[in-house]
């Protein structure tokens, strides 16, 4: 058995891969701490941390001899610096700012040549954003969960996504789904449901509607998307996906119009687009719509 404790420092580190980077820090420390059995080929991390200027991250558990994976993974960052440091890869839009703390736990388990499954939660907390496409307008202390569970079968090339949800003040998703043959035409099975706060949201992003508009009460999205995604540009993808869904919204309050109970039905198959049982009120009158479209 052999114990490998101790401390790596990387200093002025500049990587580029290609079109990925540049990518410059600083100092980067590497502290490790594992116990590796030479008999059974058998490696037990029991703390790999890394610290950079941006992020720290530590893991620990187990690497077994036939493949067998169990790791747990930490990650604290703060956004400003992380978008900062990571422009060769992390690419915002021009003149946005943003800042807030980012925390993950992932737990990681599996085999290295059947699959992995990755059960996690991210956090993001004290979220503001300026500037860009923003204008004039501020987002300000927004926080939200995000919760996964992902199976990826590497001999089918293939995902499922038993838990894709995220969780906040304002809205509240749930999702789930496969995604075959990723590295080549996508097929794409999945369903998610959306729950908003429609009194929060306009609280939340104010500014970012007309000021004429108000929003009250809740408001729903239910939407089943299955197809093909193809890497073909030449590809019309209205023919290729197929979606089925519905919107709900109580209120929505625009100058001297008051639309109540907005709720519609939509459909798009083979590249033709439907509407169903799409009615609301305007100002206390009953209204429906009826629409279609073919977009090949």
């Amino acid at each position: 058995i052999v114990k490998v404790k101790g401390s790596t420092v990387l200093q002025n580190l500049y990587v580029k891969m290609g079109e990925i980077g540049p990518v410059k820090e600083p100092e980067i420390t590497i502290n490790h701490d594992m116990v590796y059995d030479l008999q059974n080929s058998d490696l037990e991390l029991r703390d790999i941390s890394i610290n950079t200027s941006f992020a720290e991250i530590k893991t620990s558990g187990t690497v077994i001899n036939n493949g067998e994976i169990d790791l747990n993974m930490l990650l604290s960052s703060n956004i400003e610096r992380l978008t900062q440091s990571l422009q060769g890869i992390v690419s915002l839009p021009d003149g946005l700012n943003l800042d807030g703390e980012i925390d993950a736990e992932i737990n990681v388990t599996g085999h290295t040549e059947e699959g992995l499954k990755l059960d996690g939660t991210t956090t993001l907390s004290s979220i503001n954003a300026t500037g860009g496409p923003l204008k004039n307008n501020t987002i300000s202390d927004l926080g939200l969960k995000l919760l996964y569970t992902l199976d990826y079968k590497i001999t089918e090339d293939s995902v499922n996504i038993e838990k894709m949800d995220i969780e906040s003040e304002f809205i509240k998703m749930e999702s789930k789904g496969g995604i075959a043959s990723l590295g080549k035409e996508m097929n794409i099975d999945y369903e998610l449901s959306v729950k908003m706060d429609l009194d929060k949201i306009t609280e939340e992003f104010a500014g970012m509607f007309p000021v004429d508009i108000n929003m009250r009460g809740k408001g729903i999205v239910d939407l089943d998307i299955n197809g093909k995604l193809s890497a073909q540009e030449n590809e019309n993808i209205y023919e290729q996906m197929n979606f089925d869904g519905n919107v709900s919204m109580d209120e929505i309050i625009y100058e001297a119009y008051e639309i109540k109970d907005f709720k519609a039905g939509f459909s798009l198959d083979d590249g033709f687009f439907t509407t169903k049982d799409f009615s609301f009120t305007l100002n206390d009158g009953p209204c429906t719509v009826l629409a279609s479209a073919n977009l090949k």
